[in-house]
């Protein structure tokens, strides 16, 4: 049985038009903490951690959302951008 959130188009499933836009958007935010992981490096080698870490995980969960949607891997993909956007907002306001 396919998941809610996939078409079937013959006998493949494509991914819904929804999981497409996600998996885009977390590609695009592994692809900025990719591109910002050598400059925070620089300025502390943990900190450059995180970044590569998180970038790895959204490349991750780009792949998992079109390859195996579900309500636990989109619950996990919320809480996890929740954390992340919550450690920007920290960093821009302390």
């Amino acid at each position: 049985m396919l998941h809610a959130s996939r078409e079937t188009v013959g006998r493949a499933a494509r991914p819904a038009d929804a999981d497409i836009l996600l998996a885009v958007l977390l590609s695009v935010a592994a692809g900025v903490h990719g591109t910002l992981f050598p400059e925070h490096t620089r300025e502390s080698v943990p900190l450059g951690i995180v970044f590569a870490v998180v970038a790895a995980l959204q490349l991750a969960a780009a792949v998992a959302v079109l390859r195996r949607p579900s309500r636990r891997l989109f619950a996990a993909v919320a809480g996890g951008s929740a954390v992340v956007i919550a450690g920007w907002a920290m960093a821009r306001t302390t």
